[in-house]
């Protein structure tokens, strides 16, 4: 029965059908049969996904952008989707079907729940009222799914991406943001969580106020207080308490770009983001070493690619619309 439930997750996530079809799986989806199967198949899946690219990838990466009202460019058909791409497609079909999931699972079976999706194309930053009053500021290329009304005990949204956080008052309905394996739980505060599905790490920082952080051991959370943050590695299933840099977390609400520690790979699919580019790297060209760097806001892709050059060396690049390709300097 198990591999029976996976089957019909993998193909449901994997590929576009009919409405009728959809709303079907939907049902079953949210009957209270196997519910515990079906919540364990959707968490292995969006857990293992693998980040390969093909045509059908392609395809459905395509359809997530349907769902989301974002029309992509007619040049970008002829660029192959890198892997990154791909694992956030899957990571918001996943996220869709796991909220839907969680929140009618144990509703009245002839209650629906009307949901809201919004997406921040890379590029471009967004901010968003919810239906408390709460706000969230949402970092390039995330991804925010909530209920169009919040009922019931708890005020709970989804996010793929980075974003911050202002929550209204309500002690008696808390506020939930959840992640792949992080859920932050605040009554009235201000915070930033950073959960792109391609990053291995997931990090929630509180600004202001008071939040609980639930790992995804249950054995394990976290009370913030104000300048600390959780960091939760994926791969590892190992989370740590930090003193937070609140200025560099925040600097993308000012437009500015931050990286410490940073390697070369981390750095451009942070300014694949931020830009709404995309990079074609020659193999070899850059090691593993690790950068730190600060840019004021307004800088542009060629001014930070100029700096790049500098400091990391051994490279050229060419800038063509909305592709930046990057080749080891000839000796």
């Amino acid at each position: 029965m198990e591999n029976y439930i996976r089957k019909i997750l993998q193909g449901f996530i994997r590929f576009q059908y009919s409405d009728s079809l959809t709303k079907q799986i939907h049902h079953w989806l949210i009957g209270k049969e196997n519910a515990d199967l079906k919540e364990q198949a959707l968490k292995e899946i969006w857990d293992t996904t693998e980040a390969k690219a093909d045509l059908q990838t392609e395809l459905s990466f395509s359809h997530v952008l349907q769902r989301l009202n974002i029309t992509q460019p007619k040049k970008s058909r002829i660029i192959y989707l890198s892997p990154l791409k791909y694992a956030a497609a899957v990571a918001i079909l996943c996220v869709s079907v796991a909220m839907t999931f969680w929140l009618t699972k144990n509703a009245v079976e002839s209650k629906t729940v009307l949901m809201v999706e919004q997406y921040i194309k890379n590029g471009q930053t967004g901010r968003i009222v919810l239906p408390d009053g709460s706000t969230a500021h949402l970092n390039s290329g995330s991804y925010i799914l909530y209920p169009e009304n919040f009922e019931g005990d708890t005020r709970v949204v989804y996010l793929l991406g980075e974003g911050n956080f202002q929550v209204a008052k309500n002690p008696d309905k808390p506020f939930i943001v959840r992640s792949a394996s992080l859920s932050v739980t605040a009554l009235g505060t201000e915070f930033d969580v950073r959960a792109y599905p391609e990053e291995d790490e997931i990090v929630a920082t509180l600004l202001q106020g008071k939040v609980k952080v639930d790992t995804g051991l249950d054995t394990i959370n976290y009370i913030l207080s104000p300048g600390e943050q959780v960091v939760y590695n994926r791969k590892t299933s190992q989370s740590v308490l930090l003193a937070a840099n609140v200025d560099d977390v925040t600097a993308w609400q000012r437009g500015e770009i931050v990286f410490r520690g940073c390697t070369s790979d981390e750095i451009f699919q942070e300014l694949e983001r931020r830009y709404g580019i995309t990079f074609r790297c020659n193999p070899g060209v850059f090691n593993k070493d690790k950068y730190n760097f600060s840019f004021k806001k307004n800088a542009s892709c060629e001014q930070i690619l100029e700096v790049l050059q500098i400091v990391m060396g051994g490279f050229d690049y060419q800038l063509c619309d909305d592709v930046c390709y990057i080749k080891s300097r000839k000796k």
